[in-house]
């Protein structure tokens, strides 16, 4: 029960910030284990193997619509975009563990410059 509780109240935060969830019907490489944010009101939410951390993808990809800042750079967005996933998860009472904690580094890790 506290699962499905968990997902309407991600679905909820979706409606309440504009978001309308797609996902692809056909796999890609693209989106195989990626998601997107397309402007501030519309995601498309890949394929994952583990739902953990599709869960914690589409809280971050939220942060993105949510994030109202100009950055300067896609770094600071991204950084931006996981401190409110994290907030969001927080608040529903999702697991922010090590599993989702090393899959943010690893993303976090591609924007920045070498």
């Amino acid at each position: 029960m506290a699962n499905r509780r968990k997902k309407f109240k991600i679905i909820d935060i979706s409606k309440n910030t504009n978001s309308h969830l797609k996902k692809i019907n056909m796999k890609s490489d693209w989106f195989d284990e990626n998601s997107v944010v397309i402007g501030d009101d519309q995601i498309i939410l890949g394929f994952y193997k583990n739902k953990k951390i599709k869960r914690i993808a589409l809280l971050h990809e939220l942060g993105h619509c949510l994030d109202r800042r100009n950055h300067r750079n896609n770094y600071y967005s991204e950084l931006e975009a996981w401190r409110i996933a994290r907030l969001l998860a927080k608040k529903l009472g999702i697991d922010f563990g090590g599993d989702e904690k090393r899959y943010m580094r690893e993303c976090i890790k591609t924007y920045k410059k070498k």
